[in-house]
């Protein structure tokens, strides 16, 4: 039984895919669900850098959200304090849609920096029993030599991952 699932979110197929079968999780399990969004990190000029673990405004489309560089955010997972953080964002927007048509509460996270690191240091930070991600179906040499994002979360997370294809 899950009682916290945090679902990898970018808007691709696969992760639409993967938030379906996380909301389906969270429903039949009644459990909280945290969609997370993880942006690239850039290096930053050092004269205008912010400080590791600071909350930093970013443009997504016109609109500035917060997005977080440094320590993960620990969330309290307790259904009075689920907020739609970032529920704003755009990334979302389906994501939300299709959360509310099935009648789910989630949490919308919105992240900066390695992917695969994020992903499993949030999922860690918030005692989740599960990631949900995507598979994007990378094959050939291209897979060899750079591996999924999937399979990184899968051989680094201290949870169980579900990969969907």
């Amino acid at each position: 039984m899950y009682n916290k699932i945090v679902a990898a979110f970018d808007g691709s197929e696969g992760s639409m895919k993967a938030l379906e079968h996380a909301i389906g999780l969270a429903k039949s399990n009644h459990a909280q669900l945290a969609v997370v969004h993880v942006e690239k990190g850039e290096r930053r000029d050092p004269h205008n850098s912010l400080k590791s673990g600071s909350d930093m405004s970013v443009n997504y489309g016109g609109a500035d959200v917060k997005a977080y560089e440094g320590d993960v955010n620990e969330i309290d997972f307790s259904p009075s304090d689920l907020k739609a953080k970032h529920s704003d964002h755009e990334i979302f927007s389906e994501a939300k849609k299709r959360a509310s048509q099935e009648g789910v509460s989630v949490f919308y996270e919105v992240l900066k920096g390695e992917p695969v690191k994020r992903i499993c240091k949030y999922a860690s930070a918030n005692d989740a029993d599960v990631i949900v991600i995507g598979s994007r179906g990378v094959s050939g040499i291209k897979k060899f030599m750079l591996g999924s994002i999937s399979e990184k979360v899968a051989k680094e997370a201290d949870v169980p991952v579900t990969i969907i294809k």
